[in-house]
């Protein structure tokens, strides 16, 4: 299985890591970016807020069903290409924040 995509940063190599994940929502893979950035001294203490969203496979299930329950073909009938996509993505992130929400957690680091 071939897994071409690429991303592009102006990151540091070892400052990031990168993972493809197959979401069965398509023949397309996602790419999942995450970054670690040098702090300043006095931000060390401090807390940090993160946003986490659960990838399991519940979830997916969820989300694949939700989409396949769409009549696309009666939601993008008679549109232009630029509102089909402005529409299917509006449907897919509101899919995406039922299914597989954001949560927010704080985390408070030790002196």
């Amino acid at each position: 299985m071939e897994r071409g995509d690429n991303i592009f940063t102006n990151l540091e190599r070892h400052s990031s890591n990168t993972e493809t994940l197959n979401l069965h929502i398509s023949d397309h893979y996602a790419q999942r970016l995450a970054y670690r950035r040098e702090e300043p001294a006095e931000l060390k203490n401090m807390k940090k807020t993160f946003l986490k969203q659960n990838l399991n496979d519940e979830n997916i299930n969820e989300l694949n069903l939700e989409l396949q329950s769409y009549l696309w073909n009666r939601i993008l009938i008679n549109m232009s290409a630029k509102t089909m996509a402005e529409t299917f993505f509006r449907m897919l992130l509101q899919s995406l924040d039922t299914h597989i929400p954001e949560t927010k957690y704080v985390v408070r680091k030790k002196a």
